[in-house]
């Protein structure tokens, strides 16, 4: 549409004297300039002119100036990938990146979801909008066939989260990159924190007792440990290399990805330390000592692999396992032990390192 500056009236007189007009001026964004179409009542065309005069902050824009390119979701999908993908570890990590920057794509691209005429450039985005994503998603999830379209399935916090965490990150590398002001990022970044007025919903962990962690009481420590060594000697393969995977993340607090990868080479036991550690990030490596109790455990599983062996849980194609869930959840049932992750062995650990009277500092 063409530019016009002042339009009307329309209407009959109000009974103040008044009339409608419709005014059109340019403001300065963060991200360039946007145009404006304002209402106004006043009495005269002249008097709405001289309304206009004091609106404008810049000049109009000629027509051989280029349109500028608002940056959207939908639009920066792309690049964003681009910039975040070869940064990740694995291929399931860029998948599932994919699909929520997908997700957020489809959400605010859509004009029936999101609520705009239009994709909603990210610099005029509010915590408003986010929240109204954050409800629809909430009782709304992607269908898995081609199509992919909204279903009324909910979805879980944890997702919501997740696709609310990247929407965050597209904002801050859009702002990195010169299209998003700095106001627009800490509005959407700032989203959900208690003093932004706006509501992410709480993700409650498996078995959490108000602000206490979940962790294994001596009984269930007995049950866990014996019952992996009856699944153990019934049937080999991964269920073998449950009972000193288990013991292991329980008396060093290693997470099972760092415990899954660990060669034999890492474990020095002259030293008693378990050396060069993987378990958060690529560049993240540590040591922890090997408790008495675990030594005997861990030189028998190096005994058992053979000297040809890299990897101290080989299952015999010369790679680390990738996760014990299927072993996991049955030695849960057969224990009798319900609402506990892997990951809580490390909380366990570390619960029962401060309650032994362990200094924070040195476990941390």
């Amino acid at each position: 549409k063409t530019y016009q500056g002042v339009r009307g009236p329309f209407g009959k007189p109000r009974a103040d004297g008044t009339q409608v007009y419709r005014i059109d001026y340019y403001l300065r964004t963060g991200s360039g300039t946007e145009r404006v179409r304002e209402t106004v009542y006043v009495k005269s065309k002249s008097e709405a002119d001289r309304t206009r005069t004091k609106r404008i902050k810049v000049e109009e824009p000629t027509t051989k100036q280029t349109k500028r390119v608002e940056a959207t979701v939908p639009g920066f999908e792309k690049a964003f990938l681009d910039h975040v993908l070869p940064t990740l570890r694995d291929g399931a990590s860029r998948a599932d990146r994919e699909v929520k920057v997908g997700n957020l794509s489809s959400y605010f691209g859509d004009p029936a979801l999101c609520g705009h005429r239009r994709p909603c450039p990210m610099e005029n985005l509010t915590a408003g909008d986010v929240q109204r994503f954050v409800n629809f998603r909430l009782s709304h999830r992607r269908a898995k066939e081609k199509d992919g379209k909204w279903i009324e399935k909910p979805s879980t916090p944890r997702t919501v989260n997740a696709d609310v965490s990247v929407l965050k990150n597209m904002v801050a590398v859009a702002c990195a990159q010169g299209l998003v002001s700095a106001e627009a990022k800490s509005r959407i970044v700032s989203f959900g924190n208690k003093y932004s007025g706006t509501r992410l919903p709480h993700i409650p962990r498996p078995g959490e007792e108000g602000d206490r962690a979940r962790y294994l009481s001596r009984d269930e420590y007995g049950k866990l440990l014996s019952t992996a060594i009856e699944m153990g000697k019934a049937k080999p393969g991964m269920d073998g290399h449950l009972f000193p995977i288990v013991l292991a993340a329980l008396l060093t607090g290693i997470r099972s990805r760092g415990l899954l990868g660990l060669k034999i080479e890492q474990l020095d036991f002259e030293a008693g330390r378990i050396r060069d550690i993987v378990d958060k990030g690529a560049k993240s490596r540590r040591s922890v000592p090997i408790p008495s109790d675990l030594v005997p455990v861990l030189k028998r599983v190096v005994e058992w692999q053979g000297k040809d062996a890299v990897y101290l849980f080989d299952l015999g194609d010369g790679k680390p396992p990738q996760d014990i869930r299927s072993s996991w959840s049955t030695l849960l049932d057969k224990a009798g032990i319900k609402d506990f992750t892997v990951h809580m062995m490390r909380d366990t650990f570390a619960s029962w390192y401060v309650l032994g009277g362990g200094d924070v500092y040195r476990l941390r």
